[in-house]
């Protein structure tokens, strides 16, 4: 009896072991996609926003570019990651539908970083927003 004793310990360990360490990587790479997700949000609808409020379309996706990567730097993304579409176009009541997506990785190690073996969870957000109807935009070469 004696050569039994601390053994219900050791396979208490191991078994929590075995359970806390893959609920524990589940939880960070679920707090990664909910972080992405809420960034995506966020940088469409800043994006779409941006878009409509400038004079041309040029204008209007270099503003919508510059408005994603700013949120997402607020969120603590690498902005280069960070894909946008924009659809539509600047006409009075027309609308527009602005899409982001970011990769969120997979593999990552606690305290280590991420693993780039190309395993990779795709947060996609749309936002439409509308131009709005009384809108005046400027003639070529016009000056405000």
């Amino acid at each position: 009896m004696r050569r039994e004793s601390g053994s219900a310990l050791i396979e208490f360990l191991v078994g929590a072991i075995m359970l806390l360490v893959p609920l524990a990587y589940a939880v960070g790479i679920l707090a990664d996609v909910q972080r992405a997700t809420l960034a995506t949000s966020a940088a469409a609808r800043a994006a779409g926003r941006s878009f409509v409020l400038s004079d041309s379309a040029p204008a209007g996706r270099r503003a919508a570019e510059e408005a994603m990567r700013e949120v997402l730097v607020n969120y603590w993304l690498d902005p280069g990651r960070g894909e946008l579409s924009v659809t539509g176009n600047l006409e009075r009541a027309s609308s527009v539908r602005v899409a982001v997506a970011y990769p969120v990785p997979v593999f990552k190690v606690p305290f280590v970083g991420v693993f780039d073996n190309g395993e990779r969870f795709t947060v996609r957000s749309v936002h439409f927003t509308r131009v709005d109807r009384y809108r005046g935009f400027r003639r070529q070469g016009e000056q405000p």
